[in-house]
């Protein structure tokens, strides 16, 4: 039997996630539709395809818009969708709890309750990642939790140029200490408590890089100002704003000693299996599933709640002189535990059951 699966709301932009998935379950044997969102009644627009069942991934742009009436008006929607799509076939995939950055979390986390009701799975990427779903939510007796991990980055991103190349590129000698963040550059990211670490155990030519896309101009400044501020002699804190071309992550995280991820909450992270995947090891605080999903070899975590808890752990990995082999234990983990083959295996798995 060919499962026809409408995958929503689909917009990979420059997270290749999505098409990774549906890749994997297209050779899994999973006929996938591509559902973008529709802008009025995207829900209604989604099951009028030719599909069997709905796998939807985040959720908020369904009932969040940029204004309160754009809300408003996406909430009646999302409410209209969700009553008709009662008694057909629903996955959720749970990449966050509620949304990041989220204001009127009480509203967001009513809207995602009510999906979970409709839902006949939830798919989550650890166990951890379970048992918080089940504390956060309601899960009816009839609805499955199914854990499938996130798939790797290995093999997805040009990995050809070297160390040194890399080095050259940003500047900075063979011997300073590079610490790079990568991703959205957001307040729940930590990034304030990043540069106040690394400014108290820099060494002269060292370097911080905090790069990718914003959150806003505003806080883009407030991050520089603060960079600049904190900067200690003879080291760079290097801020870049934008999104980095695909071609180029490989200069960052090979010029890089270890990426530091210092979230002040998190659920899951694909940036830190994006850092394993070029081999990189991940310093980030022990939450969620990290513990879990990252090689422990790769990853130093750490109690966010303990004072200077992130000065510490990144000083005693700087000072490590494996961490080069540390890191490319970490990539082989991935490659052998997180295959997107074996994933969209799991997940046709899944839909077998429920359209039974």
């Amino acid at each position: 039997m060919t499962i026809r699966a409408g995958y929503f709301p689909f917009r990979p932009g420059f997270n290749p996630y999505q098409n990774l998935f549906a890749s994997a379950l297209e050779r899994a044997g999973v006929s996938v539709e591509r559902i973008a969102p529709h802008k009025f009644f995207p829900l209604h627009a989604a099951k009028r395809r030719p599909i069997d069942l709905l796998h939807m991934d985040w959720p908020d742009s369904l009932f969040v818009g940029r204004s309160a009436l754009a809300t408003w008006a996406k909430r009646q929607m999302y409410l209209a969708g969700l009553r008709k799509l009662r008694n057909f076939p629903l996955v959720w995939t749970a990449h966050n709890l509620i949304g990041h950055d989220a204001a009127n979390a009480d509203y967001r986390r009513t809207m995602v309750q009510l999906l979970v009701d409709r839902c006949n799975a939830v798919v989550v990427m650890s166990h951890a990642a379970e048992r918080l779903l089940r504390e956060s939510y309601r899960i009816g007796d009839s609805t499955q939790v199914a854990v499938i991990p996130h798939g790797h980055y290995i093999d997805t991103y040009a990995n050809v140029v070297g160390r040194p190349q890399a080095r050259a590129a940003f500047s900075v000698g063979e011997t300073a200490r590079v610490v790079l963040f990568l991703g959205r550059l957001q307040p729940y990211k930590g990034l304030e408590d990043l540069i106040d670490a690394f400014a108290r155990i820099a060494r002269e030519g060292d370097m911080l890089v905090l790069a990718g896309p914003g959150s806003g101009a505003e806080y883009c400044e407030q991050i520089r100002l603060r960079a600049s501020a904190a900067r200690p002699q003879g080291c760079e804190i290097r801020v870049i704003p934008g999104l980095i071309p695909d071609d180029l992550l490989q200069l960052y995280f090979n010029a890089a000693d270890v990426v530091a991820l210092p979230f002040k909450a998190i659920l899951n992270s694909g940036s830190a299996l994006l850092a394993q995947s070029f081999g990189r090891c991940v310093i980030a605080p022990a939450l969620g599933s990290l513990p879990e999903v990252l090689c422990d070899d790769g990853f130093f975590g750490y109690d966010p709640a303990e004072p200077d808890a992130l000065v510490r752990t990144l000083g005693a990995a700087l000072e490590r002189s494996d961490l080069v082999d540390r890191g490319l234990i970490a990539r082989d983990y991935l490659r052998t535990h997180y295959d997107w083959t074996d994933i969209g295996r799991k997940v046709r798995e899944l839909y077998e059951t429920i359209l039974k």
